[in-house]
């Protein structure tokens, strides 16, 4: 049996969660003044793009570490506690154990 193709755009119909709704909902663009989305930019390394302007910034260790703070966020893996850096190599999260995680995934 064949199903039908779909428009799925990869997309939460409800729309981002986590880290990406927190972002959207508190950082905007200094020069147009509207919300920010956080995506991948073509490095790999996570951003945040403006919609309308094409204006790009940095997703900085402390709006994530904020945002564990008031969403009491643990590692995953042993539930200690959590901290955004950045490395030679870019932003990092790591628990007090040694576990890492990407922004995208908390």
């Amino acid at each position: 049996m064949i199903l039908p193709k779909t428009n799925d755009t990869g997309e939460d119909p409800n729309g981002p969660a986590g880290l990406a709704a927190y972002v959207l909902k508190t950082k905007k663009c200094s020069q147009c003044k509207k919300p920010l989305s956080m995506t991948k930019g073509k490095s790999g390394k996570t951003i945040l793009w403006c919609k309308d302007c094409q204006k790009t910034y940095l997703l900085t260790p402390d709006d994530i570490n904020h945002y564990m703070l008031i969403n009491h966020i643990k590692c995953k893996q042993c539930c200690a506690e959590m901290t955004a850096n950045v490395g030679p190599y870019g932003l990092y999260i790591r628990c007090d154990n040694g576990h890492y995680t990407k922004p995208e995934a908390i």
